[in-house]
């Protein structure tokens, strides 16, 4: 198997960013990016909070996607 196969794209549960998880030499974990990792355990569990509740409103307040159009 390569190294190709074994990233994946995940989502930070403090920050909300977009990171590959299982690169070599990167400090991201399967929950948090490089720059979140580096903050205190307290800090980050309330930053996963705050996000997944932020997550959760943006949800109920996005107005609902018109499906396309068919020609």
């Amino acid at each position: 198997m390569s190294d190709e196969d074994i990233k994946q794209r995940r989502r930070c549960k403090c920050c909300n960013k977009m990171y590959d998880y299982a690169v070599q030499n990167s400090h991201a974990t399967r929950f948090f990016c490089e720059d979140c990792t580096d903050l205190p355990e307290p800090i980050r569990k309330v930053l996963a909070t705050f996000n997944k509740r932020l997550v959760e409103i943006e949800e109920k307040i996005k107005p609902p996607q018109k499906p396309a159009a068919k020609n």
